[in-house]
């Protein structure tokens, strides 16, 4: 008798995890198509001011874009150095996301000697001269 009953426990368990399977496998989503596929939302990325300034024009200030959340999370991180008092912060009163493209994009294309430099130096030069601490 203990031997059916094992047998029958094992049968109910085989049987939950194929229909769980089976129903996970049915259920999922197709692929995206890679027009579809989340990233920069432009030109390939190069890791330079040119890069992210070529990436940022197509973005325009669209505050869902790769670009804005790049350029809002180096102005959260300059502005807290700046609060501490670090001389390589901004010191912002505030800011939207929106301000944040046109600023950087305004920089990049008034400074193109810049255009080689590491992308964070150059939002770093261009947040800094928009928000320069005393």
């Amino acid at each position: 008798m203990r031997m059916s009953v094992g047998m029958a426990g094992a049968a109910i368990v085989a049987a939950t995890v194929s229909s769980g399977a089976t129903w996970a496998f049915a259920t999922r989503k197709p692929e995206q198509p890679a027009s579809e596929v989340v990233g920069t939302n432009g030109p390939p990325l190069t890791m330079t001011v040119a890069g992210l300034h070529a990436i940022c024009e197509a973005n325009g200030a669209d505050p869902r874009s790769w670009c804005a959340a790049y350029l809002m999370a180096a102005a959260d991180t300059l502005q807290a150095f700046g609060a501490g008092g670090h001389k390589a912060g901004t010191c912002a009163v505030s800011y939207r996301v929106e301000q944040l493209a046109p600023i950087y994009t305004g920089w990049a294309s008034r400074t193109p000697e810049a255009a080689d430099f590491p992308m964070l130096a150059g939002v770093s030069l261009a947040f800094r001269e928009a928000w320069p601490c005393p």
